[in-house]
């Protein structure tokens, strides 16, 4: 073939038209990756000590390719240690072709302090997917998790009386009733 296409019988060259270009949209036509979203829609309490939370993500109406799951953990109203739930900086849960389910652990941090609940929410915050449409299931994207303080307290320690009287020498004081009895 020659560099330049001509008319076989005439050998005339083509002469470029007024429509020089065209734009090509390529669509995929692979299946769909799937809507994505927690198991559950209520809220969940777990034990400051059990060391993590156990979550599994679901992936309905999928029909191939692989598709990445991001997530975050916001902690409402935490202070000090308590909050730091997530060790990564962008956490992601990845479904391979054709898997619907996926276990996400987040681990908790047991300050060993009595401070009381915490309660953060864990976002799915997107998803690609390498075989087409891949969504996040808006009633399921948010999960809401309280973490149960769960130290013992073991009593209180304190005085009887807010005055005690003793002399200089008697070497330690004695409440009222006592020193006089």
């Amino acid at each position: 073939m020659s560099p330049t296409p001509s008319d076989v019988n005439t050998g005339a060259l083509p002469i470029l038209g007024v429509q020089n270009y065209a734009t090509v949209e390529i669509y995929d036509d692979g299946d769909a990756a799937g809507v994505f979203g927690f198991d559950r829609s209520e809220s969940m309490s777990i034990s400051e000590k059990s060391g993590e939370i156990v979550l599994t993500v679901t992936r309905t109406n999928g029909m191939g390719g692989d598709a990445i799951v991001r997530y975050a953990t916001v902690c409402v109203e935490c202070t000090h240690d308590q909050g730091r739930y997530t060790p990564a900086l962008h956490p992601w849960i990845k479904f391979e072709n054709g898997v619907t389910q996926r276990v996400l652990k987040i681990s908790i941090l047991d300050n060993y302090a009595t401070d009381g609940d915490a309660i953060f929410n864990v976002h799915l915050t997107t998803v690609t997917g390498s075989g087409g449409a891949a969504t996040i299931l808006p009633s399921r994207k948010s999960l809401q998790v309280t973490v149960v303080d769960d130290e013992i307290i073991l009593g209180q320690i304190g005085f009887q009386r807010n005055v005690y009287n003793c002399t200089e020498d008697s070497g330690f004081a004695r409440s009222i009733e006592s020193w006089h009895s």
